[in-house]
């Protein structure tokens, strides 16, 4: 009995230590921060297995005391306090507002945590890595407040799970083959409380407008220079070499000196053709409008002398030479620099006005989503995937009033056509001819009134003067495109005097039939122009070359 309580007390003491080593041996399996770098490279590697942001020399890395608050793991999101919470921040002026708003975060990102594993990209072979001219210290300040140092001189780029991430955290250095946990981007607190809003939408149109949402070249190496320009200026945002706000302006260029001219020339072209495409985000033609419904329109004036429409604009904004090219059916559209020449015939425009559109090189996010990566002791890192639509810009094409001008013609068989009258009246539906005003001849006969209305119906009256017969009065016309011309003529009236004689004597109460003639030799032309007494004259005879014959009155014409 006491043989076998002994024998049981010394099994429940075995499993009492064999209970206190499982802790230890969980803790061996974990990777434990130690702040120091990789033993070993990989086997085909001439790079470093950790990322050049220690303040070390390049063949002893080491995390530095001061970095030492940014290798800790994130704060949980209970034990911090934001400075500028995710939601109702106020954005300053220069950040886009409605139509132009922010890129949305996390459109179509998961909810909750995944798990991932991160590898650099100098473990392929050693190849892929940039090497900076020596390491440079930068010292700055997350938004939460806490000081960072960032000793960067070499730069890998990162891949979870093969897909191309970018370090978001400059003062940690990173290994290869380590297992990292990814929130979205409105869950990460290292994403909503280490950086600005301002800094998350400038990351964001990094991410837009680099590698390789936007670049996406086949040549690895072409492609892995636009990356390392992609990254540069995110540590740029990051550090606050680079403002987080449109225009973007660069502060110090440094941290770009240390990696340009490199072994991947496409990491300086890249780099620039990232920060133009960033200020010119979402920028259209200074005439144009990004929706349909709101394009303005432009007014075209009519050139009666080439029959066409046209005009010119100029983009106050600066990416028309570059970036758009307008087309609109029937019309011709022509650049030079920053100026769109419009020009398209009467008929291409006479059922009201022409959409021109044009698409740009600036993207328009609609579905966005981001996953911050995070591991113990390693840098964090961002993945982001996107639904991107080229932004387009409009505008429509419409006829200005056309300007049409009506000349009215005088004329007259005696050259009197000088200060002459006339008034104008426009037809107004509904109305009837309301007066425009009245206007007189010049010294040679001439009325010009411009710039009335195209497909307008006047009327035009004259005020004949005394001793005058006009052949037509008043006139009606419908204004074409250019200059419409009415001719009034105008004949003198004169007087016939008949003097009757007689050899008796007998001259009184005798009648006379006065006939004009209108033909050249037909007698059947004569017709009866005036019945008069002796001594009594015709007032109003036309001034013409006209005969005239006298009878007796009663006797037979002929």
């Amino acid at each position: 009995m006491k043989h076998n309580l002994h024998k049981m007390l010394c099994l429940l003491l075995v499993a009492v230590l064999l209970w206190g080593t499982l802790p230890a041996a969980l803790a061996i399996a974990l990777p434990v921060d130690t702040g120091q770098a990789a033993e070993s490279a990989p086997e085909a590697s001439t790079a470093p297995t950790k990322e050049e942001t220690e303040p070390t020399e390049v063949s002893q890395p080491e995390v530095p005391e001061e970095s030492a608050p940014e290798t800790a793991p994130p704060v949980p999101e209970e034990a911090a306090e934001p400075q500028e919470p995710p939601a109702g921040e106020t954005l300053p002026v220069d950040v886009p507002t409605g139509a132009d708003a922010p890129i949305t975060e996390d459109a179509v990102s998961p909810q909750g945590s995944v798990t991932g594993t991160v590898t650099r990209s100098d473990d392929i072979n050693g190849y892929y890595y940039f090497w900076g001219d020596a390491i440079h210290t930068y010292h700055f300040t997350y938004a939460d407040g806490t000081a960072a140092t960032a000793n960067l001189g070499g730069m890998c780029i990162h891949y979870v799970d093969g897909e191309i991430a970018y370090c978001i955290e400059p003062n940690v250095s990173s290994e290869s083959d380590v297992t990292y946990t990814g929130t979205s981007g409105s869950e990460s607190t290292y994403w909503q409380t280490k950086l600005t809003a301002q800094q998350r939408q400038a990351i964001s149109l990094v991410l837009l407008y680099g590698a390789p949402n936007y670049t996406n070249s086949a040549d690895k190496d072409t492609e892995f220079g636009y990356e390392g320009a992609t990254q540069v200026l995110i540590w740029e945002i990051v550090m606050g070499l680079r403002s987080a706000t449109a225009p973007y302006t660069r502060s110090d260029r440094q941290l770009y000196d240390t990696f340009a001219g490199g072994d991947f020339p496409s990491f300086d072209t890249g780099y620039t053709k990232i920060v133009e495409l960033m200020q010119a985000h979402l920028t259209i033609p200074s005439f144009s409008s990004r929706f349909q419904n709101s394009a303005p329109e432009i007014a075209l004036k009519y050139d009666s002398a080439t029959g066409q429409c046209a005009t010119s604009v100029t983009d106050t904004n600066g990416v028309l030479a570059s970036d758009y090219a307008f087309t609109a059916t029937g019309v011709t559209m022509t650049k030079s620099g920053n100026t769109l020449n419009i020009s398209a015939p009467l008929s291409a425009l006479e059922n009201g006005s022409v959409l021109a559109s044009a698409t740009g090189r600036s993207l328009d996010a609609g579905n966005v989503a981001y996953m911050i990566w995070t591991a113990s002791g390693q840098q964090t890192v961002a993945t982001v995937s996107t639904t991107a639509d080229p932004v387009k810009a409009y505008f429509r094409v419409k006829a200005d009033t056309i300007p049409a001008h009506l000349e009215i013609l005088k004329t007259s068989d005696d050259g009197n056509v000088s200060g002459i009258s006339f008034t104008l009246e426009e037809s107004v539906p509904g109305i009837g001819y309301c007066r425009i005003g009245t206007y007189t001849t010049d010294s040679g006969g001439k009325i010009n009134i411009p710039n009335l209305t195209v497909g307008t119906k006047y009327r035009v009256t004259e005020t004949v003067p005394e001793g005058y017969e006009a052949e037509v009065q008043r006139q009606e016309i419908t204004l074409q495109p250019g200059t419409n011309t009415l001719t009034f003529v105008n004949h003198r009236l004169l007087a016939l005097e008949i003097h009757k004689t007689s050899d008796d004597g007998k001259v009184a109460g005798i009648s006379f039939t006065v006939e004009q003639f209108y033909g050249v030799a037909q007698w059947n032309s004569w017709f009866p122009a005036a019945a008069i007494r002796i001594w009594e004259p015709i007032q109003r005879m036309r001034m013409e070359k006209f005969l005239f014959r006298v009878f007796p009155w009663g006797q037979p014409c002929g």
